[in-house]
């Protein structure tokens, strides 16, 4: 009988107690160890995490119950299509992945000569852009997986102070960013 009790040990939510505890507070839902960002699916039905691991994670929204996990070493940036067929994130700073978020395969990797700030479908969803330390935003087509081209050009941008706080606007035709200070003063406003 003790057996028994102990293999029916749930928590508030029903979800399964480790064995020996009684009791959890909180729960053990939606945990994604050091989360870098979070993003909802197009439809609002799932959220989409990375964090401090090698794999990005899809959460049901209704039960927060993980889903899916998607390999993708030491992810830094997330980006979901609109249609929600495709999942980007940028790995080892400058190296772009798309998986097929269904699958969770490996479409296309594409390798930047800088680190990659920021990414964003088009709103089509037929291409990705990527936004590069170097002050470039280069696209890829989604069909043919190849560079369709550069269409923002940041050079005349102030980036003495580094930052991590960076987004493009869906068609890739505006960057915004937050300058990090240097001398620990207090944030800046938003710069386009």
């Amino acid at each position: 009988q003790d057996a028994k009790a102990k293999a029916a040990a749930k928590d508030a939510f029903g979800d399964r107690l480790p064995d020996g505890a009684f009791y959890r507070l909180g729960t053990g839902r939606l945990r994604h160890e050091w989360m870098r960002a979070v993003i909802f699916s197009a439809d609002g039905s799932q959220l989409l995490s990375q964090g401090n691991t090698s794999d990005l994670r899809v959460w049901d929204v209704a039960t927060a119950r993980l889903l899916q996990q998607l390999a993708c070493e030491g992810p830094t940036h997330l980006s979901a299509s609109p249609d929600d067929k495709y999942l980007a994130c940028v790995q080892e700073n400058s190296q772009v992945l798309l998986l097929d978020k269904a699958s969770g395969k490996e479409i296309a990797r594409y390798k930047l000569g800088a680190r990659v700030h920021a990414l964003a479908f088009s709103k089509d969803g037929k291409e990705l852009a990527a936004l590069a330390a170097d002050a470039t935003v280069l696209w890829w087509n989604l069909a043919t997986k190849g560079v369709s081209g550069t269409r923002l050009d940041m050079t005349g941008v102030d980036n003495k102070n580094p930052s991590s706080h960076w987004t493009l606007s869906p068609d890739g035709g505006i960057a915004a960013y937050k300058p990090d200070a240097a001398d620990g003063a207090p944030g800046n406003p938003w710069h386009f």
